[in-house]
């Protein structure tokens, strides 16, 4: 897949940056929290490497990301902050500050119009 990108951003003045980090640990249909309780999975790997995620993505200018993630709401938080204003993103889960946040699905469909107030549409 890096490949693939690497050569569709090739003369765009776009560029990728990638960890050189060892996914495969979390290859699986288990939920990585599951695996740790049960000793499955090194919770310090888990920890660096969601750090490591999460300040490189902070670093995006612009952002695509899945909104009902903590780690995509927590990366757009930091690159606001990082540029003093909210960059541009895309969630792609439809809704714009995800589908299980502190606004929770019940206000999206009882009140649409308060979701849209406190989101970031």
């Amino acid at each position: 897949m890096v490949a693939e990108v690497r050569a569709a951003l090739q003369g765009s003045g776009l560029s990728l940056s990638v960890l050189a980090h060892d996914r495969r640990a979390f290859d699986s249909a288990w939920f990585i929290e599951h695996r740790v309780e049960a000793g499955a999975l090194d919770p310090a790997l888990v920890a660096e490497s969601m750090l490591l995620d999460l300040l490189l993505l902070a670093e995006c200018d612009a952002l695509v990301g899945t909104l009902s993630s903590q780690m995509s709401r927590a990366a757009l938080s930091l690159a606001a902050l990082r540029r003093g204003a909210l960059p541009p993103f895309e969630s792609i889960d439809g809704l714009p500050w995800g589908c299980c946040t502190w606004a929770g699905e019940a206000l999206n469909t009882s009140d649409p119009a308060a979701f849209r107030r406190i989101s970031l549409a």
